[in-house]
């Protein structure tokens, strides 16, 4: 079976972080932008792969400047908030996604499960195995579509695809 690494450069200055499991959920593949503005994309790899990354490069989890989140899924905004405390960086997500961000009850609302017959389990799994995700994140910024997001000679345009 072929090597599966931590990550791979794409394309210059940028880094594709592999989620574990292949990036099944509950991971995710998280972009690293590795410029002037060191930026993540998404926060769903393991914090050991991304960490692994960052070190590969030269750089520590501290080092981040900003994280950059595509959309407020579980997989996708991850271990963002435990990445902030150490990093002390920006934390930016689209315009229409900051509610599903901050708070689990933003997510609630934005799926409408709450009240749902299975909620009262899915929520228990999830305090018992994914914690970091019910946890109240905070955002310091925002994008709009089409936006430029500059990572020093990267820039990022987004599109909001609900």
């Amino acid at each position: 079976m072929p090597e599966y690494p931590a990550h791979i450069e794409i394309m210059p200055h940028v880094h594709l972080v592999r989620g574990e499991n292949n990036a099944r959920f509950p991971e995710a593949n998280t972009i690293l932008i590795d410029d002037e503005i060191l930026t993540l994309i998404d926060a769903g790899s393991s914090t050991s792969n991304i960490e692994t990354t960052l070190r590969d490069l030269g750089h520590s989890l501290s080092d981040l400047d900003r994280i950059v989140l595509t959309h407020f899924h579980i997989d996708h905004k991850s271990h963002a908030a435990d990445i902030q405390k150490v990093a002390d960086c920006e934390l930016v997500c689209h315009v229409l996604a900051v509610k599903g961000v901050e708070t689990f009850q933003g997510l609630v609302d934005y799926y409408g499960i709450e009240g749902h017959k299975y909620y009262d389990d899915w929520r228990a799994l999830l305090d018992l195995r994914f914690s970091h995700i019910t946890t109240d994140y905070n955002v310091t910024g925002t994008f709009s579509d089409g936006e430029t997001i500059n990572c020093g000679a990267t820039d990022l345009i987004p599109i909001h695809l609900p």
